[in-house]
């Protein structure tokens, strides 16, 4: 409304008295409740019995939700904007002239330095996933956790980044290793005996690298056993592979990475293991792993 409109209002019905909309669900009558907006209902009522006695209308719960819906695309779009800007401003000068398109066109490319940022990402991520590239990695792994201060700051930001960004989160939990054990023809999962002052989760990690020769990341405890009539107590773990590299060892004789249906249900060792792989396809396709603890009695 037009100051001049205001101050007209105010001659004509000698009043300054505003009208706020701002209204609270729970403190309208009760009948309104039964239409399918009750609060526009109400609102429309107030204004069609005080229209010739308000000045204006001060309608804040739709500015304050204006904003909710606007601030929000506002914001994403100025981030992403400025990360563009900031990309380009740092990887474009290093652009060999030859290679610039800069050079060549008539208007810049906007995203330039972006687009060749994720280009050079993609390469080195292509040259470290084969052999020699992953023993340059290790290499240099050893040479950053050898120095003092940097390699708390490396193992942290390492962290995050695979915890955020690596891939196989997606795929977490697809697939199971599982090893021939204990004898052939018979098949569970990497387990052992505990030893002397070592805790449950590293005994875990300790028996998985021992029997498939691969290190694993450990998600979450998922099952707990109690088997009385043999005095054990069976727990397994939620972990993730580290890499693909496993293979027999000395306490296996073969290793295999089972999809869900590859699951060799009457080959299976124990049946803690046939449970705890049922409970993990029953959560699986929840998409929600819980922790499960379970008495097995035999007699």
């Amino acid at each position: 409304m037009r100051i001049s409109e205001l101050s007209n209002n105010i001659r004509e019905k000698k009043t300054y008295l505003c009208l706020g909309l701002d209204t609270d669900i729970e403190k309208i009558p009760k009948f309104l409740l039964n239409f399918e907006d009750p609060v526009f209902e109400f609102n429309k009522s107030l204004i069609d019995r005080l229209h010739s006695k308000i000045i204006a209308l001060k309608i804040r719960s739709y500015f304050f939700t204006g904003i909710v819906v606007t601030a929000p695309v506002v914001i994403t779009v100025w981030i992403v904007v400025s990360l563009v800007n900031i990309f380009d401003k740092i990887v474009t000068p290093f652009i060999p002239n030859t290679f610039n398109p800069n050079n060549y066109l008539p208007t810049e490319v906007p995203g330039l330095g972006l687009i060749v940022l994720i280009t050079f990402l993609i390469l080195i991520g292509f040259l470290t996933a084969n052999i020699f590239g992953k023993w340059i990695v290790k290499k240099a792994e050893i040479v950053i956790q050898n120095i003092p201060f940097i390699k708390v700051f490396y193992k942290s930001i390492k962290q995050i980044l695979e915890t955020v960004l690596d891939e196989r989160q997606s795929k977490s939990f697809r697939k199971v290793v599982m090893i021939e054990y204990p004898r052939k023809g018979l098949w569970t999962l990497p387990a052992g005996f505990m030893e002397n002052a070592e805790t449950l989760q590293d005994g875990a990690l300790r028996e998985t690298f021992e029997e498939t020769g691969s290190k694993a990341k450990v998600k979450m405890p998922y099952t707990l056993f109690s088997l009385p009539h043999i005095n054990q107590i069976h727990m397994f773990f939620l972990a993730d592979l580290l890499d693909e590299d496993f293979g027999p060892t000395s306490e296996s004789s073969e290793v295999r990475l089972f999809t869900i249906d590859e699951i060799l249900w009457d080959e299976i060792a124990f049946p803690t293991v046939t449970k705890t792989l049922k409970y993990y396809i029953e959560d699986l396709e929840k998409d929600n792993y819980i922790f499960r603890e379970e008495d097995i009695k035999l007699w």
